[in-house]
């Protein structure tokens, strides 16, 4: 998204997955990642939470399935499980 309202995080949320320089340039209001839950390698790994500290971090091991739409001014989400439904913008 142009505006930087979501950031979905790629290769489950490994360390390499997302740094303090990306989420401060994007300025996300929400993340989104797919974790495997109990995963062999640790992840979400805790850099990449402390670099979205104070950020809404929806997690898929967490939340269950995630849906996340935006009209360019407002971005919403519902969850499966845990947050349910929430707009922003």
């Amino acid at each position: 998204m142009t505006e930087g309202k979501a950031l979905a995080r790629h290769h489950h949320s490994s360390r390499t997955g997302t740094d303090a320089f990306l989420v401060a340039a994007v300025d996300p209001q929400i993340a989104v990642m797919q974790v495997e839950t109990n995963n062999s390698f640790g992840h979400p790994h805790q850099y990449v939470l402390e670099a979205l500290a104070g950020r809404e971090v929806l997690r898929d091991d967490l939340h269950g399935q995630i849906h996340v739409q935006s009209d360019r001014r407002r971005i919403s989400h519902e969850c499966e499980k845990g947050i349910g439904r929430r707009t922003a913008g």
